[in-house]
C-alpha cells in the first residue's frame, strides 16, 4: 500500500497564536500516530500575498522539510507546484501578456487549438522567479530545472509508483481575472501528456482545481485527460477540504493550514493499492482540541471517513488496467460470433439497451439484472456484444467453461484479472463506487446441472456481498425466488420484429418468409435468423438435389436446424476438388457419430468435455457405430463412388473441429456452440434407438429434447410413441417410462391422437390436452387413481415450518401437530412424531433436528439420526419452576458437545442431548456474561412464520443451497431445482382460486390457479343437473370471477379494473374500475346491469350487453356498497363507512343506520319483511327496520360473516367467515292471539354431516330446488337444505386436465373416481 500526504494553502508569513498552534501539532499527531508516508504532494500558497513582508520564509522551507522527515521520506518524494500567492502578478510584462493571451473570455486564445505565443510565454512566466528560489532551499538543481523552462509550464516526474503531472494553473492568474476563467494552455498541456509512462498511474498536481477553468478550456482538458488515462487530480485553493467525482475525474482539494473563519485546516491522506489500482482518502482536520480525523467525508462509499477511487494507466487508452486484462480474456468468446446489431433482441425493462439498463440499476436496490429467455433468442450474443463495446471492467463468464477447468467465478476473476491473486480481487471489488468496479456477464446458468447450478448461485450470492461488483446472469428460468436473491431483477428478451427480420434479407427472401406464418414466427428467434440466413441460399440452390434430404417446409427450429446440418454436406458440393470419400466421411461425422456424442453430452448435463474425454468418447462412437449402407447410396450414387468409407478417428475429429467447426475446440475442452444443437442431436440419437428400456425408463428426458424428439418422430403415435407405449403396458415398474410418454407425446395434428390403453397411470396426472378433433384420447385398461384425475383420497395437509439440513439430505416439515421428516437421498421412509400446537421452529444442527415449540408451553423437542431418525426427548425447565425455557430472564443458549447451556440473568442451566436430561442447574450472577464456547442457538426464542398467500397459493417456500422447497395450499410439497422437479414429497388435492354462483343458485363458475399461456381456467357449472357444462379462459391476471344473476355474462377482478365476458357471443370487455355491490366478495348484477358510479360519484345502472345507461336515485355520494331494495329504491354505504342510507318507506326520505362502531362491509334486502341486513367487521349481522330505523335482530353468534347472502324468495339469511364455516338464519312467524309474531332461528352446519374441507368462496340460494349452493375451495360444490343448512351432496371438480378430450370407458378404477369423471363431463 503506497500512502501520501497531501497539503495546500500553507500561507506562511501568517503567525497568529491558532495558526502557529495548528501548524506545530500536525507534525505531533503524524508522529504519535505512526503515519508513515511515501510522498508529499504540496498545491501551492506557500506564503500569502497581502501579509508584510511578501517573501518565501526559510521558516516555511524548514516546515516542509522537517514533514518529510516526519512521514519518514527525503525531500527528493515531496513535489510542489505553484499557487496564485506564490505568483507575482505585478511582474513587468505580465500582466499585459495575459491581457493579451485570455482576460475576461477575451483574448487570441482558443482552446480548440491551444496556441500561446513564445512571447508571451516568458513573459507570464517571469512572475514564478521568486518561488523558484524558493524551492532551491529545498531541493537539488536538476529537479529545480524542472520549474525554469517558460515554455514548458506543465511536467511530469515519474516515480517509482507514478507519474507526477506538475500543471501551473496560475498561468493566466491576474488581478481581475475570475477563479472560472483560467487557462492551462490545451497545447501545452498536450506535451506534457506525452512524457507520460504508458505503464504506470498518474497523479495531477495543481493549485486551481478543474472547476476553476474556462468553460471550453475544460471540456478539452478533460478529453486530453480521458484519453491518456489520469483520473486523480490533487488541487487546493478554496481553503476548504472538497473531495467529489467530476465526470471521470476523482477531484481532491485539501484545505489550508492556517486558521480562517469558515474553513477547516484539513490535510488529507491517500492510500493507493498497486496490485488493483484502488485507493480511499481520508481527511484530518485540525479542531479545538487538536487534530482528528474527519468524521463525514463523502456519503457514497462503504466508509463514510473515506473517499474512494481509481486509477488508470495511459497505455491503455484511457481504459483501467481491469477493463484490457478482461478485454483479453473476452476476446476468445467474442471472435466466435458474429454481432448483428439489427437482430440484438429488445428487453422488456425501460430503456430496451442493457447497457443503458445496467447504468440505471447500478444506483437502485436491485444493480444486478437477471436476462431470461429461450434458448437462440441472443442472451450470449446481447452479452458479448457489450464486453465488446464496453470500455470498463466487463467479463463474460461461461458457466460451462468454469465447469470445464473446474474454477470457481473468484478464481476465475482473480486469474484473469490479478494474476491470481484473490486478495486483491477482494480489495479491488469490495469499495462502492459511482460505477461499478467490475460487471460480471455469467452466461449459461441453464447449461450446468442441478448440483452446479446451486454452487455457482451460491457463489455469485458471496459475490454480491463484494460493493463494487454487478452482475448479469442469463438463464432460460427465473431463479431468483428459488436462491432468495432480492437483489436482482429480471428482465426478458422480446422476439425480434419484423423490421429487424426484415433488414437482413433481401425483398424476395422476405416476400417468401411474410406469407408463411410458421416461419415467420420461427424467426423471432436471434439464432434462427442466422440460420436461416446462411443455409436459405445454399437451399435454393440444391434444393432439389436427391442426396440431400432437407425437410421443407421449415415448420419448427428442429426442422431448420436439421436443414442446417444438411447444409453442411451440400456446401461440399460446391468444391471443385471434392471427391465422395470425403462427402460420404462428412455425412456419416455429422449424421451418425455426432448425435452419438451429443448424446453422451447432453445426458450428463455438459456442453464440453475436456479434451482427452472427448477423445476417448470419440473414438468410442467411431468404434461401435454401425454403417447403414442405404443411406449412403444417394451419394455414393451422385460421385460414383461406391466404396463405403473407412472412418478413422483423425478424419472424423479433424471434419468436425477444424474444418466444419461443428464442434469448438478450447485450449482445454471440446464444446457445442450451443445448447440448442446439443439437445437437437442429443433428440435425434434417441430417435433410432430401439432399446427402449434404456432410453425411456432410465431417466426423465429435459423437455428441451421433448420437443425435437416429437418434431423429428413425425406421426408419431404411429412409429416411436407406440413403441413406447408398448413397452410400458400392463407393467407397474415403468413409471419414469410412462412420465415420458405423457411428456413427450401429446396429441396433436401431425403426431395422431394419444394412446393410454394398458398403462398405469397411478401416481402420475393425465395431462391436459386442448383439443383432438373428433378423437377421443383412450383409457381402456388404464389404472387411474385419485392423484390420476388430481384429487387425493387422503386428507389433505397443509404443511408449515419447512427446513433442509445443512446438505440437503432431509427436509423437516410440520402439519397438524406433527412434525414430518422427509428423506431426499435415500429409500427411508418419513419420519412422523405428534408433538401439538405452537411449533415456533425448525432447525438443523450435526445429527439432530430441533423442533422448539413457543408460546405458553416453551419447550424444545429432540430428534437423532442414527441409522433412522428417532426421538430423544423434550427439554424443557420442570413444572414447579412455572415458566417456559425461554421466559423473560433468559438470555444465551449455547450447544458444545452434545450438550446444550441455557443462561439466564442469574442462572445456568445444562441439557444432556443424549436424553435430554437436565444435569446442571445452578443461580450464578450475571451467568450470561461468561458462557462457554461453543454453537449460538439463542435465535431459536424467534419464531419463524410465513404468511399464506392466496393469489399464489403457496403456504410457505424455503431455500437451501439451490433446492426450493414449496408447500401448497393444495396440501402438495414439491422440491425443485432450477425448472426440475426433483421431488414430489406429497401431491395435492384440487384447490380452486375462486368461485361464484348466480343470485338464483342455478349456474356457478369457478377459477382455477394454474396459469396456462397466461391463461386460468373458468369452468361452467349447470347446478340443477349436477354437471359442468364447458370451459373459458380468462386473462392470467384475474383474482376473483362472477357471474350475473341471469348466468350470461362472467366477470372477473384485478386489483383496479373488471373484466366482463359475454358467453353467448365469446366476447370480453375491461371496465378501469369495480362495479359497486353489494357486499365486497361479490359483483352484484341486476339481470345484463351493474351499477357504476358517474363523474360526480353518483350511481347508475349500465347494461353490460347493450352498453346503456339509466339514470338512478342515489342515498349518498360515492357509493362504496349498494343494493336494490322490494320497492326499485338503492340502499347505499358512502364515504361514512358505518351508516347504510336508503328510502325511509314512511316518510320518504332517506335515513342512515347501523348501531355498530365499525365499517359496514355486506348489505342485502328481504322480499317480504320490510328491513334490510347489515353485516359490519365485527362478525355481526343486524336487520333494520327500513321504516322506524330500528336494530330488530343482532345476529351475534354467525360464524362469520366475510359472506353474507339473503334469499330472493324466502327470509333466510346464509353466512360464512370465508373458512371454514357455514350457517343460516331463517325467519319464522305465525299469529298468535290475533298477532302476527315472528322468530329467528340459527342453523350452524351441522358436525353430523361431511366435513368442509375447504374455504367457502361463494354461495346462493336455489329457492326453486330449496337449496344453498356452496362452492369450496377444495373443488367441490356442496349443495344443503336451505333453510336448515343440512348437507345433501355434492359435486367435486377435476381442474387438472380437459376430461372432455378423453374417452374414460373400460379404464380400471373405483365407482368414486368415475362419478367424479362423470359429474365433470367426462365420457365413462
Amino acid at each position: 500500500m503506497i500512502r501520501w500526504l497531501h497539503i495546500s494553502d500553507l500561507h506562511f508569513n501568517n503567525d497568529d497564536m491558532s495558526t502557529v498552534s495548528m501548524r506545530e501539532e500536525l507534525p505531533k499527531y503524524l508522529r504519535k500516530n505512526n503515519i508513515r508516508c511515501d510522498y508529499i504532494f504540496c498545491t501551492g500558497d506557500i506564503r500569502t500575498a497581502n501579509a508584510s513582508p511578501n517573501n518565501f520564509s526559510d521558516e516555511a522551507a524548514q516546515y516542509l522539510i522537517d514533514l518529510c522527515t516526519v512521514v519518514g521520506i527525503t525531500t527528493d518524494r515531496l513535489f510542489i507546484v505553484a499557487g496564485n500567492h506564490d505568483v507575482d502578478r505585478n511582474m513587468a510584462g505580465r500582466d499585459e501578456a495575459i491581457k493579451k493571451i485570455c482576460f475576461q473570455r477575451n483574448g487570441y486564445y482558443d482552446p480548440k487549438y491551444g496556441k500561446v505565443d513564445d512571447a508571451d510565454l516568458k513573459a507570464v512566466y517571469a512572475g514564478q522567479e521568486e518561488f523558484r528560489d524558493f524551492l532551491s532551499r529545498i531541493y537539488a538543481v536538476d529537479r529545480v530545472a524542472k520549474y525554469t523552462n517558460p515554455l514548458k509550464p506543465h511536467f511530469n516526474i515519474e516515480t517509482e509508483d507514478f507519474n507526477v503531472l506538475h500543471i501551473d494553473s496560475t498561468f493566466t492568474y491576474t488581478q481581475g481575472q475570475e477563479a472560472i476563467d483560467l487557462i492551462i494552455g490545451t497545447k501545452l498541456l498536450q506535451n506534457a501528456l506525452k512524457e507520460l509512462n504508458p505503464n504506470k498511474p498518474t497523479v495531477l498536481l495543481s493549485h486551481y482545481p478543474i472547476t476553476s477553468l474556462l468553460q471550453g478550456e475544460k471540456k478539452y482538458v478533460s478529453e486530453l485527460l480521458y484519453r491518456n488515462g489520469v483520473r486523480l487530480w490533487l488541487a487546493g485553493h478554496e481553503h476548504d477540504h472538497m473531495v467529489q467525482p467530476i465526470g471521470y475525474l476523482d477531484m481532491l482539494q485539501a484545505g489550508e493550514l492556517r486558521m480562517e473563519e469558515n474553513t477547516n485546516a484539513t490535510v488529507l491522506i491517500g492510500e493507493f493499492d498497486e496490485q488493483t489500482n484502488t485507493g480511499n482518502v481520508t481527511a484530518y482536520s485540525w479542531f479545538p482540541e487538536g487534530w482528528a480525523k474527519y468524521p463525514v467525508l463523502w456519503h457514497d462509499g462503504t466508509k463514510e471517513e473515506q473517499y474512494p477511487f481509481q486509477l488508470r494507466l495511459p497505455g491503455d487508452e484511457g481504459l483501467p488496467r481491469e477493463a484490457v486484462k478482461a478485454k483479453q480474456a473476452n476476446k476468445e468468446f467474442v471472435s466466435r460470433i458474429h454481432i448483428i446489431d439489427e437482430l440484438i433482441p429488445k428487453l422488456d425493462e425501460e430503456g430496451n439497451n442493457l447497457g443503458d439498463i445496467l447504468k440505471i440499476a447500478w444506483n437502485t436496490e436491485t444493480p444486478h439484472r437477471i436476462i431470461l429467455a429461450d434458448g437462440g433468442m441472443g442472451k450470449s450474443t446481447m452479452l458479448l456484444k457489450i464486453c465488446k463495446e464496453s470500455n470498463e471492467p466487463v467479463l463474460y463468464i461461461p458457466l460451462e467453461r468454469l465447469v470445464a477447468i473446474g474454477s470457481s467465478i473468484k478464481s476465475y476473476c482473480a486469474r484473469v484479472l490479478f494474476d491470481g491473486s484473490e486478495e486483491s480481487f477482494e480489495k479491488y471489488t469490495g469499495i462502492r463506487y459511482s460505477s461499478p468496479s467490475l460487471t460480471l456477464l455469467i452466461d449459461g446458468m441453464n447449461e450446468i446441472n442441478a448440483g452446479q447450478e446451486r454452487q455457482f448461485i451460491n457463489e455469485i450470492k458471496a459475490l454480491n456481498l463484494f460493493k463494487g461488483i454487478q452482475v448479469v446472469v442469463s438463464s432460460r428460468s427465473d431463479f431468483t425466488v428459488r436462491y432468495s436473491m432480492a437483489d436482482y431483477s429480471i428482465c426478458r428478451l422480446t422476439p425480434l420484429s419484423d423490421e429487424q427480420i426484415m433488414s437482413v434479407f433481401s425483398q424476395e427472401e422476405w416476400s417468401g418468409i411474410r406469407d408463411a406464418v410458421t416461419l415467420r414466427h420461427l424467426l423471432t428467434n436471434p439464432m434462427m435468423v442466422t440460420m436461416y440466413q446462411q443455409i436459405s441460399p445454399i437451399i435454393k440452390q440444391y434444393e432439389h438435389e436427391e442426396s440431400l434430404d432437407w425437410i421443407l417446409p421449415i415448420k419448427n427450429a428442429t426442422d431448420l436446424l436439421y436443414d442446417y446440418y444438411v447444409a453442411q454436406i451440400a456446401v461440399l458440393f460446391q468444391r471443385s476438388a471434392i471427391d465422395g470419400q470425403k462427402v460420404q466421411i462428412a455425412y456419416l461425422s455429422i449424421f451418425d457419430i455426432l448425435p452419438a456424442v451429443a448424446y453422451a453430452y447432453e445426458v450428463t448435463y455438459r456442453l464440453n468435455k475436456e479434451n482427452a474425454e472427448f477423445r476417448s468418447l470419440l473414438q468410442e462412437m467411431i468404434q461401435s457405430n454401425v454403417i447403414k449402407k442405404k443411406k449412403l447410396l444417394p451419394l455414393q450414387e451422385q460421385f460414383r463412388d461406391y466404396d463405403i468409407p473407412e472412418l478413422r478417428y483423425g478424419l472424423v475429429f479433424d471434419y468436425l473441429i477444424s474444418e466444419s467447426r461443428l464442434l469448438y475446440k478450447g485450449d482445454a475442452v471440446i464444446a457445442f456452440p450451443h445448447q440448442i444443437y446439443r439437445d437437437f442431436l442429443s433428440a435425434m440419437w434417441i430417435t433410432r434407438q430401439e432399446d427402449i428400456e434404456k432410453y425411456w425408463n432410465n431417466r426423465k428426458i429435459p423437455f428441451s429434447v421433448m420437443e425435437h424428439i416429437r418434431n423429428l418422430s413425425g406421426n408419431y403415435w404411429a412409429g416411436l410413441a407406440k413403441s413406447v407405449h408398448e413397452a410400458g403396458k400392463d407393467r407397474e415398474d415403468a413409471a419414469t417410462l410412462v412420465s415420458n410418454l405423457l411428456g413427450c407425446f401429446p396429441y396433436t395434428v401431425t403426431g395422431g391422437c394419444s394412446d393410454y390403453p394398458e398403462l398405469d397411470l397411478r401416481g402420475l396426472q393425465i395431462p391436459d390436452v386442448k383439443d383432438t378433433g373428433t378423437e377421443r384420447i383412450l383409457l381402456r385398461g388404464a389404472k387411474l387413481d385419485n392423484t390420476s384425475i388430481g384429487k387425493s383420497s387422503k386428507e389433505s395437509l397443509q404443511y408449515t415450518h419447512l427446513q433442509f439440513s445443512s446438505g440437503n439430505e432431509y427436509l423437516a416439515a410440520y402439519s397438524k401437530g406433527k412434525v414430518f421428516i422427509f428423506s431426499l437421498q435415500t429409500e427411508e421412509q418419513p419420519f412422523i412424531y405428534f408433538i401439538g400446537k405452537e411449533l415456533g421452529r425448525f432447525f438443523y444442527i450435526g445429527d439432530y433436528l430441533f423442533a422448539v415449540k413457543l408460546g405458553m408451553n416453551q419447550e424444545i423437542y429432540v430428534f437423532r439420526h442414527d441409522e433412522k431418525w428417532t426421538y430423544v426427548g423434550e427439554i424443557r425447565n420442570s413444572e414447579e419452576s412455572h415458566a417456559g425455557i425461554f421466559n423473560n430472564r433468559f438470555r444465551l443458549l449455547i450447544l458444545k458437545d452434545d450438550m446444550l447451556y441455557f443462561y439466564y440473568n442469574n442462572r445456568e442451566t445444562r441439557f444432556s442431548l443424549t436424553d435430554c436430561s437436565r444435569v446442571y442447574n445452578q443461580q450464578r450472577k450475571h451467568a450470561w456474561e461468561n458462557p462457554v464456547e461453543g454453537k449460538d442457538l439463542t435465535f431459536l426464542k424467534n419464531r419463524n412464520n410465513q404468511k399464506k398467500n392466496r393469489k399464489t397459493g403457496i403456504i410457505w417456500q424455503t431455500e437451501h443451497n439451490g433446492l426450493l422447497a414449496v408447500s401448497a395450499l393444495d396440501g402438495g410439497l414439491t422440491i425443485t431445482s432450477g425448472n426440475e422437479t426433483l421431488y414430489i414429497l406429497t401431491r395435492g388435492t384440487t384447490l380452486l382460486k375462486d368461485g361464484s354462483v348466480s343470485e338464483d343458485g342455478k349456474y356457478a363458475a369457478t377459477l382455477s390457479y394454474e396459469l396456462k399461456d397466461g391463461k386460468r381456467k373458468i369452468q361452467l357449472w349447470n347446478l340443477d343437473k349436477r354437471m359442468r357444462e364447458c370451459d373459458i379462459s380468462c386473462p392470467g391476471v384475474i383474482e376473483t370471477v362472477h357471474l350475473s344473476d341471469d348466468g350470461t355474462f362472467v366477470l372477473g377482478e384485478t386489483d383496479k379494473k373488471t373484466w366482463v365476458y359475454e358467453l353467448a357471443s365469446g366476447t370480453e370487455k375491461w371496465f378501469d374500475e369495480h362495479f359497486v355491490s353489494n357486499q365486497r366478495k361479490k359483483i352484484s348484477t341486476y339481470g345484463t346491469k351493474v351499477l357504476r358510479k358517474n363523474m360526480e360519484h353518483d350511481l347508475y345502472l349500465y347494461d353490460l350487453k347493450t352498453g346503456e345507461c339509466f339514470d338512478t336515485a342515489t342515498p349518498c355520494k360515492n357509493a362504496r356498497l349498494a343494493c336494490f331494495m322490494p320497492d326499485g329504491s338503492i340502499a347505499a354505504v358512502g364515504n361514512n363507512v358505518r351508516k347504510v342510507k336508503f328510502k325511509n318507506i314512511r316518510t320518504g326520505a332517506y335515513s342512515g343506520v347501523n348501531s355498530q362502531d365499525t365499517p359496514v362491509i355486506g348489505i342485502s334486502s328481504f322480499k317480504n319483511e320490510p328491513c334490510i341486513a347489515v353485516a359490519t367487521q365485527d362478525n355481526i349481522i343486524s336487520t333494520y327496520h327500513i321504516g322506524d330505523c330500528m336494530r330488530k335482530k343482532i345476529f351475534d353468534k354467525t360464524g362469520g360473516n366475510y359472506i353474507m347472502v339473503v334469499s330472493s324468495e324466502n327470509t333466510v339469511i346464509a353466512c360464512s367467515n370465508g373458512q371454514k364455516s357455514l350457517q343460516t338464519f331463517n325467519y319464522y312467524e305465525k299469529i298468535v292471539r290475533g298477532k302476527k309474531m315472528g322468530w329467528w332461528y340459527s342453523n350452524p352446519y351441522s358436525s353430523q354431516d361431511p366435513a368442509i374441507k375447504g374455504d367457502v368462496l361463494d354461495m346462493a340460494f336455489n329457492t326453486e330446488n330449496k337449496e344453498l349452493a356452496v362452492i369450496l375451495s377444495n373443488g367441490q360444490i356442496m349443495f344443503c337444505h336451505e333453510k336448515y343448512c343440512r348437507f345433501h351432496s355434492a359435486v367435486d371438480i377435476i381442474t387438472n386436465f380437459n376430461v372432455d378430450m378423453y374417452d374414460f370407458r373400460g379404464c380400471i378404477c373405483s365407482e368414486s373416481i368415475k362419478n367424479q369423471i362423470r359429474q365433470n363431463g367426462g365420457l365413462i
